[in-house]
């Protein structure tokens, strides 16, 4: 079985401040070399950072742009 990787405190410190400045998860993947979405969503859940909503589609995107949001 493949031993788990451990996730660094300079890491975890980046996808923090990744997030923060509005950058996308996946993105945030990339950048720090984290394999999961699941593994982002825990460090931010576990230091208190709320999550940013979800833009479904073209259509809420559509929505903002008609409210002048």
């Amino acid at each position: 079985m493949a031993r788990r990787r451990s996730i660094t405190l300079d890491q975890e410190y980046r996808v923090l401040s990744l997030y923060k400045d509005g950058m996308a998860i996946k993105e945030i993947m990339k950048d720090t070399e984290i394999k999961s979405e699941q593994t982002i969503y825990r460090i931010l859940d576990s230091n208190g950072v709320p999550r940013r909503p979800k833009v479904n589609g073209v259509e809420t995107i559509l929505q903002i742009k008609v409210q002048g949001v």
